[in-house]
């Protein structure tokens, strides 16, 4: 990366008023990863790329060049050729969407009543897209070149710099992504039902009404912020699961085999696990809360509700639950059954009955 893009970066980040630890917990990064950026010792790859310039609201192009500067190479962009957008179509009276892909995925919605899909990559990949139309449903699939076998395709899949981005009507009915690499980024959506399946990639839905989200990752991040709708299913195999900002009419699930965990906002139900990170859950409205770790901490909150059930497990470390009604400490009952260990237990019940077991 050129010292020219490094300090845009630094104009851009400081400009949106965040610290490189803010940033690197939007991106689910470190923050020594964009330190490095910021001192170009290092350059973003082709996914931070595109959450960079969304979460900046710039281009792509913009994001990379300069009156100063061309911007990056071919060598700095991983060898993928043009970063260029290139519009490939529109279609109206789309309802449903099916997308299935090597490379990553955006999501975006609009005021607009139809579809439009633009495709950033080197030529080979574009040329491996192909579109069709069935009815109301709409179909992106990316073609696997059978000539290279099994492990062919799976290595190609990892290097994959194909972006697919698809502007759609701001009311949807079913859309269902499969990435075998990449990332998904989903913003202003609102849609019955959004099923992404990603290969190891970070996932991110922002702004939107959603009625059945189910998202789940090999290993990356999952963050949904500012979403309503029914029901969520997030599970990834070992990155960070955040829902902030949400409200759900029914039940919220985060699950990791070994990352943290952070739901917060409205829910009837949650559950959260952890195969070994800490899990915290600040919950309104909740009738149902379960938060398991395998050796992390646990920590809830619960507010508005009136005679929610707990239950808190945690493998190693001490948990806390803090339940308020509408008048703190006024009668109710509190049930707390400890096992052995040095698990440190405070329950407060502010109306209605909590019942809490730590094992």
């Amino acid at each position: 990366m050129t010292i020219e893009i490094a300090n845009k970066l630094i104009e851009l980040r400081r400009n949106k008023g965040l610290s490189q630890e803010e940033l690197a917990d939007r991106l689910g990064i470190s923050r020594q990863a964009v330190s490095k950026w910021e001192r170009a010792e290092s350059s973003p790859d082709i996914d931070n790329i595109i959450m960079l310039s969304r979460l900046y609201g710039i281009s792509v192009d913009e994001l990379l060049c300069n009156e100063d500067s061309p911007g990056m190479d071919e060598a700095e962009l991983g060898e993928t050729g043009s970063a260029h957008s290139a519009p490939v179509g529109t279609a109206d009276g789309i309802r449903n969407l099916k997308i299935s892909v090597r490379g990553s995925v955006e999501l975006l919605g609009s005021d607009g009543s139809g579809c439009e899909i633009a495709l950033t990559g080197p030529d080979d990949e574009k040329d491996s897209v192909r579109m069709s139309r069935d009815g109301d449903t709409f179909n992106i699939v990316q073609d696997d070149d059978d000539d290279e076998g099994f492990f062919g395709r799976m290595f190609r899949s990892n290097k994959s710099s194909l972006v697919v981005t698809v502007t759609l009507p701001r009311r949807m009915g079913e859309i269902s992504a499969i990435l075998k690499s990449g990332s998904l980024i989903s913003n202003g959506l609102s849609a019955d039902i959004l099923e992404a399946k990603l290969g190891g990639g970070r996932a991110s839905v922002e702004d939107g009404r959603i009625e059945n989200l189910s998202v789940k990752t090999g290993g990356g991040s999952i963050i949904v912020k500012d979403v309503n709708g029914g029901t969520a299913g997030l599970k990834t195999g070992g990155g960070t699961v955040k829902a902030e900002g949400v409200s759900f009419s029914g039940k919220v699930s985060a699950l990791t085999d070994g990352g943290s965990v952070l739901l917060s906002g409205t829910m009837r139900e949650a559950e959260a696990a952890s195969g070994g990170g800490d899990v915290r859950l600040f919950v309104r409205d909740a009738d149902s809360v379960e938060a398991k770790t395998g050796g992390g901490g646990v920590a809830v909150e619960l507010s508005e509700t009136d005679g929610a059930e707990a239950e808190l497990r945690s493998g190693g470390s001490r948990a806390r639950i803090i339940a308020f009604g509408n008048e703190i400490m006024s009668g109710g009952s509190v049930r707390a059954s400890v096992g052995t260990g040095r698990t440190k237990v405070r329950a407060v019940s502010g109306g209605g009955s909590v019942n809490l077991i730590i094992k």
